[in-house]
């Protein structure tokens, strides 16, 4: 006659045991009360400052989006065609500045980082004419900002335009780690005429290297930029109608 099989029976565990297990949950749940009331919200808040960090270094605007135009009634055009417009600069001689600029997410993202940037003390700031992530060679990778400012000499019909370049030092996924940002050249230069700048072009054959397009009365040109291992820019006018460009970079004596 077959027999059962043996039912093997298990201790039970001690109260002890169970309050052990309880005090570790409780442990537990001090332990992570604790870790986020120290290091949660710091935790989070460099989350989001890399976050806008890394949209400003992927920054990409199409090759033919306007981000400097220096004609009154063209930049009126363009603020109420697009909300991501805005105007940029300050007001000279009781007339309003024409300098517009891409806003956006861009620029939101660049404030956040607290960094500014600028030619001028302006009120509204400079228009961003290129800003990327850019690397020399054998070097850290940097964010590259060029703005511009302007003063519009109305009686001549000629407008003085003031370069600046920033490169900036990323920050790092070490909580309180901010980027830093350093000078990387200025330069000047003058155009008479209706004037255009579009959006700069990282080059995806260098890392260094980018470009910016530029029209006067739609005449075209183009700008070469390149990051050194100074950690600064080299700017140089290729072609086209901007007169008198002078570019010193931050490294020269």
């Amino acid at each position: 006659m077959p027999t059962s099989p043996t039912q093997l029976q298990y201790a039970t565990a001690t109260p002890r045991r169970r309050r052990w297990r309880r005090w570790l949950l409780f442990l537990l749940l001090l332990t992570t009360i604790a870790f986020s009331a120290k290091w949660g919200k710091p935790a989070l808040s460099q989350a989001q400052y890399l976050y806008n960090q890394h949209r400003c270094m992927t920054d990409h605007l199409r090759p033919d989006q306007v981000v400097f135009d220096d004609d009154p009634a063209e930049a009126q055009k363009l603020i109420h065609a697009n909300p991501e417009y805005k105007f940029a600069g300050a007001d000279y001689q009781n007339r309003s500045a024409t300098i517009t600029s891409v806003a956006g997410r861009t620029s939101r993202a660049l404030d956040e980082l607290h960094i500014r940037v600028g030619s001028l003390s302006t009120t509204r700031g400079p228009a961003i004419l290129f800003i990327h992530a850019r690397r020399a060679p054998d070097h850290p990778e940097r964010l590259v900002v060029l703005d511009c400012s302007e003063y519009v000499n109305y009686q001549r019909g000629i407008t003085a335009l003031s370069f600046r370049a920033s490169v900036i030092a990323l920050a790092s996924v070490r909580l309180r780690s901010y980027a830093e940002a350093g000078f990387g050249g200025s330069g000047r230069a003058l155009a008479h005429g209706h004037l255009q700048f579009f959006a700069g072009q990282p080059d995806p054959a260098d890392p260094s290297h980018f470009t910016m397009r530029y029209e006067i009365n739609s005449k075209p040109g183009l700008i070469d930029g390149w990051l050194t291992e100074k950690d600064d820019i080299r700017l140089t006018v290729r072609n086209g109608p901007l007169l008198n460009f002078n570019w010193d970079r931050a490294s020269d004596p």
